[in-house]
């Protein structure tokens, strides 16, 4: 992972090597708080829930009072180190029943090994350096939301970009690249969290490792896009959502409060996030989690809460006009060309054939589909049908949206946009369609490597 060149290029910056190293552990540990594992037992009258859980429901909430404090101006160094403090004085206790087994030892050691890497080379890509450092900065300098009309793309969402901002305040330090490794540390979490659901231990491992060599796509991951940051809410709704009955039965406000606070991050970490929230928003009503009052509920909270952020960002940054303004009148037009469409059908459809072949797990994912929904065990069958019919949902969702984008005259290059972003949309929900492949190792894994063991 780290080659002997890159190596010697660390040792040559050593002091900004022990600089990233405080900001590795100041980060972790700030997501140690408010929920450790003991008081995340108590809460929910459980023992199925372990660290990790309890980081990944932190990150949730973590994300949400970043939302709410990035409406105003605050003192990053005083909110931080309160946080930071409280989490150490929480989890101080805990140091001693802390045991490292094999699965928390390579968490522990892709983490340090992702940091170096992250370090030797935290040079931005297109996206981050274009879109979304601009936004960071305003932050870091102590700017406000009023602020982005004299960047590119202020229509743009900002929650990454403020966390990153406020870690990199709190780095002392003028590398910016200092206030990313919570993007890093996420993306292991949500994966940690994800594989933490299977129940043979040896393919926990397995499983885990998996997902961070097939979805890490490291120049998205340590260049400054957000797309890992949405990869990792969805992997942790679904982690929550999938599995856990008996505690989601015994605590289904907790649980649906978590729901809700994720579809409404997620918009406010890239546009495209709304679709995310939306497929969400589609799993909980047709599935059968929630009776359907229930559903409407939830459905109206996310709708309230959503109008009543987006309510305080136009009081913040007034109005924005978009870059691309979509002309509805011309969409409609085009609307009967069948060529157009079909041009677009063929190109989306090439695109995600090729995300199959760049993740290959993804045949994986297909072929665990086709066992599982020949299984017996209806409960199972159901969760898979409705994440196979999420898929092609996705899909429409996609169509649709290259169509705007395809009739769209100030849109000089459709087809490259297409090219480029396909695989990042459907790399954003690749932790929802990958509980497929865990239910499959849950069942027939587990059958086989006890028949092996025998």
């Amino acid at each position: 992972m780290v080659s002997f060149n890159q190596f010697i290029i660390i040792l040559s910056r050593v002091d900004e090597l022990f600089l990233a190293l405080y900001m590795l552990i100041l980060t972790f540990i700030y997501f140690a708080f408010p929920f450790n594992k003991k008081n995340l037992s108590k809460i929910s009258n459980s023992s199925n829930f372990n660290n990790f859980d309890a980081m990944s429901i932190n990150i949730v909430f973590h994300l949400c009072f970043f939302l709410i404090l990035s409406f105003f101006k605050i003192n990053h160094f005083l909110i931080g180190y309160i946080i930071f403090f409280l989490a150490i004085l929480m989890n101080l206790h805990l140091i001693k029943s802390i045991k490292f087994s094999l699965l928390n030892s390579i968490f522990f050691i892709f983490l340090l090994l992702y940091s170096i890497k992250f370090t030797s080379f935290a040079s931005l890509e297109w996206d981050g350096l274009s879109h979304w450092f601009y936004k960071t900065q305003i932050f870091y300098q102590e700017g406000s939301l009023d602020d982005f009309q004299k960047v590119p793309y202020p229509f743009y969402p900002h929650l990454g970009p403020y966390v990153w901002a406020h870690f990199w305040k709190l780095s002392h330090s003028e590398y910016e690249y200092m206030g990313r490794f919570f993007y890093i540390i996420f993306f292991l979490t949500s994966c940690f969290c994800l594989s933490n659901r299977i129940n043979n231990y040896y393919l926990k491992i397995i499983y885990f490792i998996g997902m961070i060599i097939f979805f890490r796509e490291e120049s998205l991951l340590f260049g400054g896009y957000q797309e890992h940051l949405l990869f990792s809410l969805i992997a942790i709704f679904s982690s929550f959502y999938f599995f856990l009955e008996k505690e989601f039965k015994s605590n289904k406000i907790k649980f649906s409060i978590l729901y809700i606070l994720i579809l409404v991050i997620l918009p406010w970490i890239k546009d495209e996030g709304i679709i995310g929230s939306f497929i969400l928003l589609f799993i909980i009503f047709f599935t059968k989690k929630y009776i359907f009052k229930e559903k409407l509920l939830i459905f109206l909270i996310f709708c309230i809460l959503t109008y009543v952020s987006y309510y305080f960002e136009l009081q913040a940054k007034g109005a924005i006009e978009f870059q691309i303004e979509k002309n509805f009148d011309l969409f409609f037009k085009y609307y009967s060309d069948m060529g157009l469409i079909l041009n677009i059908i063929i190109s989306l459809i090439f695109e995600t054939v090729k995300v199959f072949f760049r993740y290959p797990i993804w045949f994986i994912f297909l072929i665990c589909a086709y066992y599982m929904l020949k299984s017996k065990k209806k409960s199972e069958t159901n969760y898979i049908k409705i994440i196979c019919i999420t898929f092609f949902v996705q899909i429409l969702i996609l169509f649709v949206g290259y169509l705007f984008l395809f009739v769209d005259q100030l849109y000089k290059e459709p087809i490259w946009a297409l090219q480029t972003s396909v695989f990042r949309l459907i790399l954003n929900t690749s932790g929802l369609y990958s509980v497929i492949l865990i239910k499959f190792l849950n069942d027939y894994g587990e059958r086989f490597w006890i028949t092996k063991s025998n």
